[in-house]
């Protein structure tokens, strides 16, 4: 093999977490069934935006598929096709990313309501949630150009890293407002403070969950940087924002790991006064970070 790296680092590793992304996807079909079953009267907005974190996971998991394939039946014995970047791996980022966006935007605007409109909150999570997708689509573009590991981590690899860093960043902010936002929220004679302790105990164990994933990856990247291994694909690409955002960040999404991360929706809802009306919070698990997505 190129440089003597081993089966088992790159293929291998290939393959674990190909199972794992598609282990995932099952958790977040799975709670997206249950989800439509328990809240069929939610708003039409909410369910588009399940329906539309588990479409992205299923294509994001169809990639998955696709990529090992590649790998490992269409080439199999092509040691040399390692270091080749097909471009449904590549595809792999896109989908996460996009995922993830939706998973952290619904956050964004359940923070903007929580903190009765207040942009200076939730301003800076939409910020940076932006520029991880961009981060993310700038690393797939990259990646089906170059179509190769070495070059990409030669000149790209930087694009990838401040992808993972924005997702930290956003997860860990989502949870520290959404905790600031629901302390708030409590009032001398309300009745609802148990159920907010526990919401937000669920926010900080969630975003906690999906900010160690991007970190665990982040880690992962510097480990293949100090052991020069460029020709070993991450197995992160195969996994990303299965943080909840679909299973968040729902797994991400969501998490979303998406969810999705994700990470893909679990609800809890709860009556909030949110300029003189009463709001449901619906309450995306952020996973699926997204691992998903």
């Amino acid at each position: 093999m190129p440089n003597g790296v081993s089966v088992a680092s790159t293929f291998g590793a290939l393959l674990v977490g190909g199972l794992v992304a598609v282990g995932l996807s099952g958790i977040v079909t799975v709670q997206s069934f249950v989800y439509i079953k328990l809240y069929p009267t939610d708003q039409i907005h909410t369910k588009f935006i399940v329906a539309s974190v588990w479409l992205l996971d299923s294509c994001h998991t169809i990639f998955v598929c696709a990529s090992i394939w590649d790998y490992l039946i269409a080439h199999f014995g092509d040691h040399r096709r390692i270091d080749i970047i097909p471009a449904s791996l590549a595809l792999t980022i896109a989908f996460t990313a996009i995922l993830t966006f939706i998973v952290h935007a619904f956050f964004a605007h359940r923070i903007f309501k929580l903190s009765k409109r207040n942009y200076y909150i939730m301003i800076p999570v939409a910020l940076l949630a932006g520029l991880r997708l961009i981060a993310a689509c700038v690393t797939t573009a990259e990646m089906i150009i170059l179509g190769n590991f070495p070059a990409f981590v030669t000149h790209f690899k930087w694009v990838f890293t401040i992808g993972l860093a924005l997702s930290s960043a956003v997860d860990i902010l989502i949870a520290i407002f959404l905790c600031y936002s629901l302390q708030n929220s409590r009032s001398a004679s309300s009745s609802m403070d148990h159920v907010i302790n526990l919401l937000i105990l669920y926010t900080f164990e969630n975003g906690a969950l999906t900010w160690l994933n991007s970190r665990k990856q982040l880690q992962a990247e510097r480990v293949r940087a100090e052991e020069s291994n460029e020709h070993a694909p991450p197995a992160s690409f195969l996994q990303r924002l299965k943080q909840t955002k679909s299973n968040q960040d729902l797994t991400d999404a969501g998490a979303r790991r998406t969810i999705l991360e994700i990470n893909v929706v679990q609800t809890v809802d709860y009556a909030v006064e949110v300029d003189d009306d009463y709001d449901t919070i619906s309450r995306l698990s952020p996973s699926i970070r997204d691992n998903k997505v």
